[in-house]
C-alpha cells in the first residue's frame, strides 16, 4: 500500500509535505478535500485508525499520521530529509519546524476571521502590513542568524531538511500577503534568508512541482472565509 497527503484542496499545510516527496521522487496520493461533508464522512473513517485525526494526515500503508509537525517530522524520516543527526541535531531541527510554525500560526490569525485577531477585511489590511514590516521581524531574525551559522545554504547546512520546506512555504506565502497590501518585501532586509528563498525555488528536484497545478492552489481556504486566498 502506498503513499497518501490528505490536505484541504489548497497549498496550506500539505504544501511542504507535497514538496518533500516532489524533491524524494516518491509516488503518492495526494488527496484534496473541498467539502466539509465530505471530509467529515471520511474523518470518521479514519478515526478508527487514529483518534487523532485531522487534516492534513498522512496514510503510509497501515500507519496513519496525524498532527502537522508530526506529519513533517515523519515524513522527512521516512523520505531520509532528515540527514544522519546526532541527538543534538535532531533537537536543533525540530526547534526549526516549531519556530516556522510560529510564523504559520501567526498567519493563521491575520488571515482568517475565526480567530478573531482581524475582524473585517480593513482590520486583515492594517495588521497584515504590520507583521510584514515588523512583526515577523524577531523570527526571521533567529532563522536568519541559523542560516548564518550553518554556513547553508539550509537551515541544516550542506543538506536540505524538513523544517527548509516549511520555511520555504511561509516565506513564499508572505511575499504573496505583503504584495497584495503593498508593503514591501518581509525578507529584503534578511539576506541568508532571501538568498534561501531563491536556491529553494531553483532546485531542480522541485521543478515538477513548481510547475504543476499543486502549486498553483490558492494558499487559504475559502471554506474558512480567508480574506486573503
Amino acid at each position: 500500500m502506498g503513499l497518501t497527503i490528505g490536505y484541504w484542496e489548497i497549498r496550506g499545510l500539505a504544501a511542504p509535505l507535497r514538496m518533500m516527496c516532489e524533491y524524494a521522487g516518491v509516488e503518492y496520493e495526494n488527496k484534496m478535500c473541498n467539502d466539509f461533508a465530505v471530509w467529515g464522512a471520511e474523518k470518521i473513517d479514519l478515526k478508527k485508525m487514529d483518534p487523532m485525526i485531522n487534516l492534513p494526515y498522512i496514510k503510509d500503508g497501515e500507519t496513519i499520521v496525524s498532527q502537522s509537525n508530526n506529519c513533517f517530522i515523519y515524513l522527512a524520516k521516512k523520505l531520509n530529509l532528515a540527514g544522519k543527526l546526532d541527538e543534538y541535531d535532531e533537537t536543533k531541527q525540530l526547534a526549526y519546524f516549531f519556530e516556522v510554525f510560529d510564523i504559520r500560526n501567526s498567519i493563521i490569525e491575520l488571515v482568517y476571521p475565526f480567530k478573531s485577531v482581524c475582524r473585517t477585511k480593513e482590520e486583515h489590511t492594517e495588521k497584515t502590513k504590520a507583521f510584514c514590516e515588523s512583526g515577523v521581524k524577531a523570527s526571521f531574525g533567529k532563522l536568519e542568524d541559523v542560516l548564518e551559522r550553518s554556513n547553508g545554504p539550509f537551515l541544516m547546512g550542506e543538506h536540505i531538511s524538513g523544517p527548509d520546506f516549511h520555511l520555504w512555504e511561509m516565506i513564499d506565502q508572505l511575499e504573496l500577503m505583503s504584495t497584495s497590501v503593498s508593503s514591501p518585501s518581509p525578507i529584503a532586509d534578511f539576506p541568508k534568508l532571501s538568498a534561501f528563498y531563491a536556491h529553494f525555488r531553483a532546485l531542480p528536484q522541485l521543478e515538477s512541482y513548481f510547475s504543476s497545478d499543486m502549486a498553483k492552489l490558492p494558499v487559504n481556504n475559502a471554506l474558512g472565509g480567508a480574506y486573503f486566498l
